[in-house]
């Protein structure tokens, strides 16, 4: 889980643990290091993707997307309801949910990707 908002980090984890799975969450500034240290099955991306401190994780997520077969990590991007529907890198992002995130909002999606890992 990547965000550049501490307090989004600690809502966004806690929210994830209710439904039962095992956050890590990190700021743009550590996201490449986690995601070469804990291999994951799914990224959650807070916020916008024009960050450049996530450019080199953005960058690497796509490779390991790429040479996967699977398209594994799968990526759920969280968005300002605004930026919903508009076009966010089908190479990186699967689905791009709208905030105010909840986890009977979330637990949906986290499902449907990992169900498409199988």
């Amino acid at each position: 889980m990547v965000s550049a908002s501490p307090v989004n980090r600690i809502v966004i984890s806690s929210t994830l643990q209710r439904i039962y799975l095992k956050p890590r969450a990190v700021g743009p500034d550590a996201a490449l290091t986690a995601l070469r240290e804990c291999r994951p099955l799914m990224a959650i991306v807070d916020g916008a993707l024009a960050d450049v401190r996530l450019a080199p994780f953005l960058s690497e997520l796509a490779t390991r997307r790429r040479s996967s077969g699977e398209g594994l990590p799968r990526t759920v991007l969280i968005a300002d309801p605004s930026q919903k529907d508009r076009p966010a890198r089908p190479e990186i992002i699967d689905v791009v949910a709208a905030k105010p995130i909840t986890p009977d909002a979330l637990q949906p999606i986290v499902e449907r990707l990992l169900a498409d890992d199988g």
